[in-house]
């Protein structure tokens, strides 16, 4: 599996915060005639901020809210849509 980076910014009081995450994906594959499409499941490692590095925490609705965006809106440059 390859690891990948997104960034996402997160209010905290008056400022946005820039948080890189760290993930990785499943390899998607494409649906079949018999088989429906499988892969895409996502996976965050870590979570990068300016004032914590990597070390940076993060809470499970934003695990949530950021797994979820990641497998609708991730666009794979690996995935071909299993067309040869």
């Amino acid at each position: 599996m390859h690891k990948h980076e997104h960034t996402f910014y997160r209010e905290e009081g008056n400022e946005e915060t820039a948080v890189t995450v760290e993930f990785t994906m499943t390899p998607r594959v494409a649906a079949t005639y018999w088989d429906p499409p499988e892969g895409g499941e996502i996976e965050i490692q870590r979570v990068f901020t300016e004032a914590d590095g990597w070390a940076a925490k993060w809470s499970d609705a934003e695990d949530e809210t950021w797994t979820l965006w990641l497998a609708e809106n991730f666009e794979d440059d690996d995935y071909d849509g299993g067309y040869d």
